[in-house]
């Protein structure tokens, strides 16, 4: 058995000095926990749509659905066109996602647009794309889950954005 008087001699004598830095630690840990979550979400939709944009501009059909290429369900979707001023989207650290100097970057040339998901008008998901990769032609614009038909053109140049129209 074990001594009582023996084990609580082990314990520094004053414990905070133990338990701050535990604490610390698991607060660090979900906070980091929560970011890279949220990052590779967003990483992991946006591959999955350029996924669906590529597949598209190669296929006889170069139409994309994009109710097939997210992995949640929605009921409208709103097309932003330079969203400079929306801070929702978090600056990923570690390579996890796009640094917020990426995002003002491409905000300040023109060169972004976010596709906003929405069901009973909470926002469930977004996804963010370059105009280095795929310019959106249109103007901001709301679609319906049955209605966000896009045609894809593929560029004549290698190094050109895919292009994404609204589908007539």
């Amino acid at each position: 058995m074990i001594n009582l008087r023996l084990a609580l001699g082990s314990l520094p004598s004053r414990p905070v000095l133990v338990i701050a830095p535990l604490l610390a630690a698991l607060a660090l840990s979900y906070h980091y926990y929560t970011v890279y979550r949220s990052c590779s979400e967003q990483t992991a939709l946006r591959q999955q749509v350029m996924a669906a944009v590529t597949a598209a501009a190669e296929a006889a059909d170069p139409h994309i659905r994009l109710s097939r290429s997210t992995p949640f369900t929605w009921s409208r979707m709103r097309v932003f066109r330079d969203p400079a001023g929306d801070r929702r989207a978090r600056d990923c650290p570690l390579g996890w996602g796009w640094p917020a100097s990426k995002r003002d970057r491409l905000a300040a040339a023109g060169l972004l647009t976010v596709f906003g998901f929405y069901a009973d008008d909470s926002l469930v998901g977004f996804v963010e794309l370059s105009g280095e990769e795929v310019l959106f032609t249109g103007t901001e614009a709301t679609f319906g889950e049955s209605d966000a038909v896009f045609t894809v053109t593929r560029p004549q140049a290698r190094d050109a954005p895919f292009i994404l129209t609204a589908a007539e």
